[in-house]
């Protein structure tokens, strides 16, 4: 039996192992699976839900009741509190009160028995303070009371004292010189200043170095009011030396000593004419360039000198060499006006200013400065222009080189708040604070020619001009006017425009010049090339300045108004020839004057 259960259990084995799975299966073990996932999760969420609704439950009773708790503990029972406090702090108070009182009735009581047994005056006495100190005894409470609440005060009293005179201690450098306590410092550097001016006041005149020594420090807690500078140290220095000293004014100019003087009015009053000149308003700030400053202190006598030898080097004038750099627009002039300066003395400086004068170029402005140079700085309002901007617009209807201006530019106007440093009364630096804009600038537009030359088309014999082409040439000649017109009963070719003699002659357009010379009645006479059988004659020049096969722009200079030839005044012939044939300037003429 064992044998067959065990074939058997072999046979089914056998039978799960090689039995295949089917897809309905496969799609109930998911299903399966599935249900059993969902089921999970909506137990889950179940309970997180009951829990969460169970902690928001908890929390909101929490808030009722710190919220009920809040109103019962700060409403009705805080006034009580406050009362009660009240009453704490002044228990102490009204029992020493009643005790006091007790023990001046108890004087009370002793007074009038005494006066009704007539008592003697120093029996009542001596009973009115045996009563009192036995009141004393029987009250010392009050004693106690009094004790416990003025001790406190008094040891805040005293921690107050304390600190504010802690605050006047600090710690500071005391210096010991050749066996002498100097006084304190607040540092080592104030006693090299010291020693360096007082070095300064000896060498002066000796040459030697009078005090020598090594100097001692120790730090140590002194009150502020001790605490010494370098002027009063150097003081303390001098009187150690073996020198005959006294009360002087030292001058010092960029820290160095100068000397001393025994009376300060004659340098202050010069120092003071020195700036004199620069103060004229309110708005200047004036000082020297170089630090100058009088120093009251004990000085040797040797290096008192005479006031006036210091006036003269303070008022002396130093070798030096101060350059302007040439700007845009700058003339050697302006140059000089705007800097103050004499021409004849900018001339004597610059001597070929005259023969080059060109922006980056640096001039000498000065030889020789003051030896105490003074700054200025002003404030100062004023009003700028503001240049206008040029916007061209191009024409192909005009030839190349034609310009005209159809709307002129007008500058604008800035308010300017600036601050001007000036030295010796030449202007060094600015810096600008404020702009307000009181007019803005009108833009100039232009027209330009875009149009090519070669490209204009030739006008046949006797047609009339398009009026595409009018505007092609500019006004020949630097001003003028026209003295004959084009045609009338002279059947005249040309436009003569009268100009006064040398006046300029300028190409009316583009081209190559074909001709430039005497040429019968038109005297000196120059013929230009426009292209496609366009060209333009100048005649009775004066002066010719172009050669044939030269190409020109329009606007070159080619000439000089003259008379040459027939001519009866200075003029210029001017005539336009399409395919030979002459036609009237004036229809192709689009900019008159320059």
């Amino acid at each position: 039996m064992a044998r067959t259960g065990g074939n058997d259990t072999e046979e089914r084995e056998d039978k799960n192992v090689s039995e295949p799975v089917s897809e309905a299966k496969v799609n109930m073990l998911f299903n399966d699976y599935m249900t059993k996932c969902i089921d999970i999760l909506y137990h889950l969420s179940m309970s997180i839900g009951a829990q969460t609704k169970s902690i928001f439950s908890a929390v909101r009773k929490g808030f009722r009741f710190l919220r009920k708790l809040l109103r019962r503990l700060f409403k009705p029972k805080m006034r009580n509190f406050i009362r009660n406090t009240k009453n704490f702090l002044m228990v102490p108070f009204k029992s020493a009160a009643s005790h006091v009182k007790s023990i001046v009735n108890g004087i009370g009581v002793v007074k009038r028995r005494m006066q009704e047994a007539k008592c003697q005056n120093r029996s009542c006495v001596g009973a009115m303070c045996t009563t009192l100190a036995k009141g004393a005894k029987n009250n010392s409470i009050i004693f106690k009371t009094i004790l416990n609440y003025t001790a406190p005060v008094v040891c805040i009293i005293a921690l107050i004292a304390v600190i504010n005179y802690a605050t006047t201690l600090t710690f500071a450098v005391q210096v010991t010189y050749n066996g002498a306590h100097l006084g304190s410092v607040s540092d080592e550097s104030v006693f090299e200043q010291a020693e360096t001016m007082m070095q300064q006041r000896i060498v002066y005149e000796n040459g030697n170095k009078a005090v020598d020594s090594e100097p001692v420090f120790a730090v140590g807690i002194v009150e502020k009011q001790d605490v010494i500078n370098e002027d009063r140290l150097a003081d303390e220095l001098i009187k150690t030396s073996n020198e005959d000293i006294a009360e002087a004014q030292g001058l010092y100019i960029d820290g160095k000593f100068e000397g001393s003087v025994k009376d300060k009015t004659v340098l202050s009053q010069t120092l003071e004419n020195l700036l004199a000149p620069y103060k004229k308003d309110t708005n200047t700030n004036v000082s020297f360039m170089k630090d100058v400053q009088l120093k009251s202190g004990l000085y040797l006598t040797s290096s008192i000198v005479d006031e006036q030898k210091l006036v003269t080097m303070l008022t002396s004038d130093v070798t030096t060499e101060k350059k302007y750099t040439v700007k845009e627009g700058d003339t050697p002039t302006g140059v000089a006006d705007k800097l103050n300066i004499h021409y004849a003395d900018f001339k004597k400086l610059n001597p070929n200013v005259e023969k080059s004068f060109m922006p980056g170029d640096k001039v000498l402005i000065a030889a020789r400065e003051p030896f105490l140079s003074v700054k200025e700085t002003k404030k100062q309002t004023y009003t700028q222009a503001v240049d206008f901007k040029t916007v061209e617009k191009v024409d192909k209807d005009y030839l190349k080189g034609f310009s005209k201006v159809t709307q002129k530019g007008v500058k604008g106007q800035l308010k300017v708040i600036a601050n001007v440093e000036y030295v010796n009364g030449v202007e060094v630096g600015r810096e600008i604070i404020e702009t307000t804009t009181l007019k803005a600038p009108v833009e100039e537009k232009v027209t330009k020619g875009g149009k090519d030359p070669s490209s204009v088309l030739a006008v046949s014999r006797g047609a009339s001009v398009s009026i595409k082409n009018a505007g092609m040439f500019i006004w020949p000649v630097g001003g003028g006017y026209t003295s004959s017109p084009y045609g009338g009963a002279r059947r005249h070719k040309g436009t003569d425009i009268a100009a006064p003699l040398g006046t300029p002659v300028y190409a009316a357009a583009p081209g190559r010049v074909v001709m430039a010379k005497y040429y019968s009645g038109y005297g000196k006479c120059i013929i230009i090339d426009h292209g496609n059988g366009v060209q333009t004659l100048y005649g009775h020049c004066s002066s010719l300045f172009v050669s044939p096969g030269e190409y020109v722009k329009q606007g070159d200079n080619i000439g000089l108004v003259g008379r040459t030839g027939q001519a009866t005044g200075n003029h210029c012939h001017f005539e336009v020839r399409i395919n030979g044939s002459a036609v009237n300037p004036e229809n192709y003429i689009g900019r008159r004057g320059r």
